[in-house]
């Protein structure tokens, strides 16, 4: 798996991070809370393709999911960069497996970049996805919920359910405190 490097936080960094399984509505949360902000909103799946070329499915047909991995990275750290080189607000929905990735949770945290995992239960994220095309992780029911692919349990993030509504209220605390002041 890519490893995404750690670095220093940024200071002013003004990005907020949305991860969760496919169809756990990243892209429609994302795009309404960026509007409610007046943030701009950028979907890394978006990113990916425009830089590539292709399409997510023509990707992993075509060079395989540990390229499609490196380019996810990349496009992470780019969009990261390009919000502080920017100075613009940034609302990031990640990729449905980008937070499982080998340091990205860490990576965003080094970098001070709140994440809210959107959450929803398997049932309904079943649902979703079977009416969604261009997913190439998602074959069918029996893909989603048996092992060793398991994607449902294996992305979740490891915090007990208990704790999930503790982190996501702490983010958002973090995240109003930091948030400038609107002008007068």
């Amino acid at each position: 798996m890519t490893q995404l490097p750690s670095r220093p936080a940024q200071s002013g960094l003004q990005v907020l991070c949305l991860a969760g399984f496919m169809g756990s509505g990243k892209t429609t949360v994302g795009t309404l809370l960026a509007r409610q902000l007046a943030w701009r909103f950028v979907d890394l799946d978006e990113r990916i393709e425009e830089a590539a070329g292709l399409r997510i499915p023509e990707i992993f047909e075509r060079l395989g999911e540990a390229t499609f991995r490196q380019m996810e990275a990349d496009q992470l750290r780019a969009a990261l960069g390009r919000a502080a080189e920017h100075k613009e607000a940034v609302v990031l929905a990640l990729g449905g497996g980008t937070y499982a990735q080998n340091g990205a949770p860490e990576f965003l945290r080094a970098a001070g970049v709140p994440v809210i995992w959107l959450d929803a239960g398997p049932d309904v994220l079943l649902t979703r996805c079977m009416t969604m095309t261009g997913r190439p992780l998602f074959r069918d029911e029996s893909s989603f919920r048996s092992p060793p692919r398991n994607y449902f349990r294996r992305r979740r993030p490891r915090a007990p359910r208990s704790r999930r509504t503790e982190i996501v209220n702490n983010c958002l605390y973090r995240f109003k405190r930091t948030r400038p002041s609107p002008a007068p």
